[in-house]
């Protein structure tokens, strides 16, 4: 079955792109996917798209079919619940990316980069 199957209309399927559009958003900006290679933590975009999609759900109560309504409501708290698991996860990805970081200067320029000294045990 196609998205487009799943959705009673047209019109539905729109609004599930809609939705769909922000949640992706909110997700990029909780650093849950990446964009070009790169996560990114901005919490103020994040809480904004979640603003923007409960705005939505303000708007549009009593004009959603049941599936439309649910599928809203899921998006919603899915985000909420990833925004308030971001900075344990933002604080876990600089620690990993410092280290990386490090890494890759002790290869590519391994006269400056981080060094450690192995003593052997007589």
């Amino acid at each position: 079955m196609s998205e487009e199957e799943f959705f009673t209309n047209e019109d539905s399927y729109r609004f599930f792109q809609l939705v769909h559009m922000f949640q992706r958003t909110v997700m990029m900006n909780l650093g849950l996917m990446e964009y070009e290679g790169e996560r990114f933590y901005d919490l103020n975009e994040a809480k904004e798209g979640i603003e923007l999609l409960r705005m939505l759900q303000k708007k549009t109560a009593g004009n959603l079919d049941e599936k439309e309504t649910q599928i809203l409501s899921g998006v919603i708290s899915e985000v909420q619940m990833a925004f308030v698991s971001a900075p344990e996860r933002e604080s876990e990805y600089k620690k990993n990316k410092e280290e990386e970081d490090k890494i890759k200067q002790a290869f590519t320029n391994p006269k400056e980069g981080p060094a450690e000294t192995i003593l052997e045990e007589e």
